[in-house]
């Protein structure tokens, strides 16, 4: 049994936490969130074009720190023999549709670099290339291992997941595999401005799919698609967007999730 974790997000939100941003409105103040340096120019009539964002970072031991602290404490908890993963350089879902991601910040948070070295030397992470880490723990996955993330999108692969940010044990069957995959088909998913169908969320996408056979999952969800005037060449790319690889020529078809 080998834990495999998708350590992406564990270096976001380590040094996220450590860029001790705070907003500042010359003259008059600095404020710990920008809702409230919007509330004060309202008050006092101030442009809110005078609200400059800042950052007094914390020492780059506390990121260090941070890390050490979440991937130690998964270890702990799910064993020693684990596996790290790094999405490098490219992705082949640019390829695809260029707007992927396209909604997030060009910057990257304060030691970003330095947290990937630190990673990489300490936990003899693996930096995978072409495709993200979680690409990667589909693809080496096995029965019995667990899976160490807090990324939704792997909630589309079976078997024993850890959410260790709740610090959470939960099972995924075949069938909530392919339910939580077609779900995000139909909603589209935010984070990596992959677009869903207009007026789905996942209170209408739950109720499309609910009770629906897993190998029928893909025509309701064509239906839902032409409903709203897109074509299946939409779908497919969505669906393309959202899979994770199983192998590194595989891709999604209809029947990927089969059981």
């Amino acid at each position: 049994m080998t834990t495999l974790i998708d350590a992406d997000s564990i270096i976001w939100q380590a040094c996220s936490l450590c860029e001790g941003v705070y907003y500042e409105v010359p003259e008059h103040g600095e404020f710990t969130y920008k809702k409230e340096a919007k509330e004060y120019c309202d008050q006092f009539q101030i442009s809110k074009d005078e609200i400059q964002k800042k950052k007094d970072p914390e020492n780059i031991s506390h990121c260090f720190h941070l890390l050490k602290l979440t991937l130690d404490g998964i270890i702990a908890v799910c064993g020693q023999d684990y596996k790290v993963y790094l999405s490098g350089d490219e992705n082949f879902r640019y390829e695809i549709y260029p707007e992927y991601k396209a909604n997030r910040p060009a910057e990257k948070p304060v030691y970003f670099q330095e947290a990937r070295s630190y990673i990489e030397k300490r936990y003899n992470a693996e930096v995978v290339h072409g495709i993200e880490a979680d690409d990667a723990v589909a693809m080496d996955y096995l029965p019995g291992d667990i899976i160490a993330s807090i990324d939704k999108d792997l909630d589309q692969l079976p078997g024993t997941h850890y959410n260790y940010r709740k610090k959470e044990f939960y099972e995924i069957t075949p069938d909530e595999a392919a339910f939580n995959f077609y779900l995000s088909l139909l909603t589209g998913d935010n984070g990596d401005n992959i677009p869903g169908l207009p007026g789905i969320g996942k209170s209408r996408g739950t109720a499309l799919l609910q009770g629906v056979q897993t190998d029928q999952m893909y025509d309701v969800c064509l239906e839902a698609y032409r409903v709203k005037g897109l074509y299946e060449e939409t779908m497919l790319r969505n669906a393309r967007l959202l899979y994770l690889k199983r192998s590194n020529n595989d891709e999604f078809s209809r029947d990927s999730f089969d059981v």
